[in-house]
């Protein structure tokens, strides 16, 4: 215990980060292995992904329901077309 002690207190005069007191305190390494790493990046990129899309979620739910209000139009046109288009033929010629 006392030479643990002494290892802090020696990394303390040195003025190293804490990090490096723990891996000399406890003797081992703190760095990420590669696996560790390459998982730590790509959860990394999934979440701007997420955060990305979280941002742009307004804007899309808006062209969303934009583009449903164009196809009820263009439908109620084309019905409306429709209508007319069979009145015509039932309608007596004069």
């Amino acid at each position: 215990m006392e030479k643990a002690r002494i290892m802090v207190l020696a990394a303390r005069a040195m003025k190293k980060p804490a990090a490096l007191e723990l891996e000399t305190l406890f003797g081992r390494s703190i760095s990420m292995s590669p696996k560790q790493d390459l998982n730590h990046e790509r959860a990394d990129r999934h979440f701007k992904v997420r955060e990305q899309q979280k941002a742009d979620a307004p804007k899309a739910t808006a062209d969303y329901y934009a583009g449903l209000q164009r196809i009820r139009d263009r439908t109620q046109e084309l019905r409306r077309l429709r209508v007319a288009r069979e009145a015509r033929k039932k309608a007596p010629f004069g």
